[in-house]
């Protein structure tokens, strides 16, 4: 079901808003190309309570001091924001289970693509051959003059040799004359330079949690202002004079 655009709600919080990464997962064997559908689908729960709220609380709003006709006389009235607190808390709770599933469902997904990546770029090393042949090239690199074994490597696995890449990654860094930083930025290449689609799968997903996540900050703003407003309100004001009086 496609979500309307509604200028009430911020942006962010539209399934659209992902749209750029839609070309990353178009192709139908991508991996990780339900990642899009779930990061959209809590965006669009979100999007849609926050339209519901936003409308309920500015209904409320504009009858603040509306005023009506009694047996009285005329009076200001003013609407009751306790039933909208609990309504909205309501379909808070409810919309924050459904994003807290896609998110869930999301880093299952991250996880079983970063498995994916570390088995395949380490699978040459996997072998008694292969297990050999790293050896070798992991001794190779530790014998090179420092600062040599991370250009050597580097220029490796731009040329597409997974051999060296495996060695490298299946050791500790200083196996193969590396630090710990430098390390990182080896394998970071390796999954970019020999993996791109996978590696651009998991970069993909990335996006859309950290997205996804920011979104949410905008509908838990909204939540808390309604609260606020309850809280600030003369109806609470009252109950809390009340409470004084009886401890007294």
């Amino acid at each position: 079901m496609t979500t309307p655009i509604d200028t009430s709600v911020p942006l962010d919080l539209h399934p659209e808003a992902l749209a750029p990464l839609a070309g990353t997962f178009a192709p139908d064997d991508m991996p990780g190309k339900m990642g899009l559908a779930l990061g959209q689908a809590a965006l669009a729960e979100m999007h849609d309570s926050y339209r519901k709220i936003a409308t309920a609380a500015s209904a409320i709003q504009e009858s603040e001091h509306r005023v009506v006709s009694t047996p009285a006389g005329l009076r200001v009235g003013r609407a009751d924001l306790g039933p909208l607190v609990d309504a909205a808390k309501a379909a808070f709770d409810r919309t924050a289970r459904a994003v807290d599933t896609r998110l869930k469902s999301l880093a299952e997904e991250q996880a079983g693509l970063a498995k994916r990546m570390e088995s395949v770029l380490t699978e040459p090393s996997r072998s008694a051959v292969g297990i050999a042949q790293a050896s070798e090239v992991r001794t190779y690199l530790r014998s090179l003059e420092p600062g040599k074994a991370m250009t050597v490597a580097l220029d490796s696995m731009r040329a597409g040799d997974r051999v060296t890449a495996a060695a490298v990654l299946t050791a500790p860094p200083y196996l193969s004359g590396l630090d710990a930083e430098k390390h990182g930025e080896l394998r970071k290449l390796a999954a970019a330079t020999l993996e791109p689609r996978l590696n651009a799968a998991i970069d993909g997903l990335e996006r859309i949690t950290d997205h996804v996540r920011r979104a949410s900050q905008s509908y838990v703003a909204l939540y808390a202002k309604v609260t606020r407003a309850a809280n600030a309100g003369p109806g609470a004001r009252a109950q809390a004079a009340l409470k004084e009086l009886h401890s007294v």
